[in-house]
């Protein structure tokens, strides 16, 4: 069968029974929302790749504060200049061995000043006290789907860093340098919003070992938002099974003409091909088997006993 351009689905799609009277854009705009959905599924072609560069922490020199201020006063430093948006725009500051650390918001000075978030509350004031200046929240990437499937990965000692949630992460943070999961101490968790940009800019937030020592690259598997759809395009489905979205289109625009008897059947076959090809995708060969008869689950129970196979 070969596949269908985003057109052709269009077209297909008005020569449903009671269909015809939809206006033109109602069908262009309910294809491509449906197409848009189902290829934001966590299908195995939809994944892309970026680096996250962790920078090196900074604390040459040392700094003075004055408790119940949000000033830091530098000594001997070289700090980068960094209005808001800037290069250390939200990097984060601890003082001494203290485990609370404080947001930078802007550099007002490289060798002099700079301002925090808040002021400190460290019950007296600092004098030539040491310091670590440190970046570990990071933008993901702007095609990445928000809360969808991510593999943050260490190339160095090959493993995967861990995802947590937000509150225990913050737990692990203020317990201080103690081991967390393992005696590698990496996690990270969803940080929210960049409100600098002005548009959605999903942050994260991780520790590679607290503070990080950096430079170091991470890799970044993510699942991402599909493009934006044109009408010489092909629907970004396996051959033959771009169908589903014709299928799933027509059901829509039924249930919005509240014509539930035309809608019911086409939404079972929409989901029957639907499962079909998630079953496909989930059960497809890997490279060293010649055949999916011969294809081992992860465990099982055999006749014998216990039996584990390979993943």
């Amino acid at each position: 069968m070969a596949r269908q351009t985003f057109r052709q689905i269009v077209a297909a799609v008005q020569r449903y029974p009671s269909l015809d009277t939809v206006s033109l854009g109602q069908i262009i705009d309910t294809v491509a929302s449906v197409a848009q959905d189902l290829y934001n599924q966590p299908w195995p072609w939809n994944y892309a790749e970026d680096n996250v560069l962790v920078p090196a922490a900074y604390s040459t020199g040392t700094v003075n504060v004055t408790n119940g201020t949000s000033t830091v006063t530098g000594v001997g430093t070289a700090w980068v200049s960094s209005p808001p948006t800037g290069t250390w725009y939200g990097r984060r500051i601890r003082f001494g061995n203290s485990n609370l650390d404080y947001i930078i918001t802007s550099i007002d000075s490289v060798t002099q000043t700079l301002q925090l978030h808040q002021v400190v509350n460290l019950s007296a004031s600092l004098v030539n006290s040491t310091y670590t200046i440190y970046q570990d929240t990071y933008l993901y990437p702007e095609d990445y789907i928000p809360g969808s499937d991510v593999a943050l990965l260490q190339p160095t000692i090959r493993a995967r860093i861990p995802k947590i949630p937000r509150y225990k992460f913050e737990m692990a943070m203020n317990a201080g340098l103690r081991s967390f999961s393992t005696n590698i101490q990496m996690f990270y968790c969803d940080h929210g919003q960049d409100m600098t940009t002005g548009t959605y800019s999903g942050r994260m937030r991780f520790r590679l070992g607290p503070p990080p020592t950096g430079p170091a690259e991470l890799r970044l598997c993510y699942h991402r938002v599909a493009p934006d759809f044109s009408a010489s395009g092909y629907i970004m489905l396996p051959d033959g099974f771009d169908e589903i979205v014709e299928l799933m289109s027509a059901a829509k625009l039924y249930d919005l003409q509240k014509l539930q008897g035309l809608s019911d059947p086409v939404k079972a076959i929409a989901t029957g091909k639907l499962k079909l090809l998630r079953r496909s995708a989930n059960t497809q060969t890997i490279d060293d088997v010649p055949n999916a008869t011969m294809e081992m689950p992860d465990s099982s129970i055999s006749q014998w006993g216990l039996m584990i196979s390979r993943m």
